[in-house]
């Protein structure tokens, strides 16, 4: 949970406004300055999660990390959670490719994997 909400405060792949506003939190933790920020360059509905996030910090605490997070909407937790299970099964399954390249063509059978044995 906490990676997932670092990360919706940090990523850069957004615009220069969102970028501003993140680089501002990165530098001071500022929350008071950093919302007065979103809110001047955000009129198109923009930083949604990340106000959501600063303001849920601002009235719990920032260390308060549970509270914060229920801040959000069911729907967007549960799209973070899925988006970090997403991560670690991709990180599993590259590290179970690249060991079985070691051993051949990868695509031998190992302790501990699942498979389908042909019908006979």
């Amino acid at each position: 949970l906490v990676i997932s909400g670092r990360y919706c405060l940090t990523s850069s792949d957004v615009s220069d406004e969102i970028q501003t506003a993140r680089n501002l939190w990165a530098t001071e933790r500022n929350i008071a300055r950093t919302l007065t920020s979103m809110q001047r360059s955000s009129s198109n509905g923009s930083f949604i999660r990340e106000k959501t996030l600063l303001r849920g910090m601002k009235r719990y605490g920032i260390d308060n990390q549970q509270k914060v997070w229920d801040c959000l909407p069911f729907h967007v937790r549960t799209f973070y959670i899925h988006a970090y299970q997403s991560l670690i099964w991709n990180k599993v399954a590259t590290a179970r490719a690249e060991f079985g390249e070691t051993s051949g063509d990868g695509r031998n059978v190992m302790v501990g994997d699942l498979f389908m044995s042909p019908k006979i």
